[in-house]
């Protein structure tokens, strides 16, 4: 969705609804006509389908192991920040951070619940895995907010050295945690590739 790009790129305040339409060779009638509330629901929607596509790859990696579901999601965002020359950011994040407006928490609501379902995802595969309920959710936190912020990092470097290092250290973490979780050590199992929920 080019809604997602541009928004990482360019910021939420910063992306007009003329420029999208310009962006995605959309016509500027057909926005409106999908998107009736403007450019506030067209945010929301944009959230709503990262958040969806998040869950699809961290599902698709999910059968082989919580570790193959985590290196699914950080292929994803290596993809995403390579097809953008790293210079996007999450756009959730970036619709998070961007809602200003108090009396409007469409947009801080839409990005909210993203991140939360993403993290009851993670804790989930984590806690079928052996670990603790409340250890689950210290570590699904701990994996969201290091690659939000190595990925913001990457658009400031340019460079993917950030989220390298983090993705690196996390997975070390991870694989340690549940090789002495009751259910014992897993497989080291990756998943085929990236599944980018920004396209090309």
């Amino acid at each position: 969705m080019g809604a997602a790009q541009m928004f990482g790129t360019r910021g939420v305040e910063a992306t007009s609804i003329r420029e999208l339409a310009k962006f995605s060779e959309t016509p500027l009638g057909s926005i409106y006509h999908y998107f009736p509330g403007g450019k506030t629901e067209l945010i929301a929607a944009t959230i709503q389908w990262m958040d969806d596509g998040v869950k699809a790859i961290l599902d698709q990696g999910r059968a082989h192991g919580a570790p193959a579901a985590f290196d699914a999601f950080i292929e994803t965002w290596t993809h995403y920040l390579a097809n953008t020359n790293y210079r996007a950011s999450c756009p959730v994040l970036a619709g998070a951070l961007e809602d200003v407006r108090a009396d409007d928490v469409v947009i801080s609501s839409a990005a909210s619940t993203a991140f939360r379902s993403w993290k009851d995802l993670i804790a989930a595969m984590l806690r079928e895995e052996g670990v603790a309920e409340e250890r689950a959710d210290a570590l699904a936190w701990l994996v969201l907010s290091t690659i939000e912020g190595a990925v913001s990092l990457c658009r400031t470097q340019r460079s993917p050295t950030p989220l390298n290092a983090a993705a690196r250290e996390l997975r070390e973490l991870i694989v340690g945690v549940l090789a002495v979780s009751p259910a014992g050590p897993v497989s080291p199992v990756r998943p085929a590739g990236p599944v980018s929920p920004v396209g090309d």
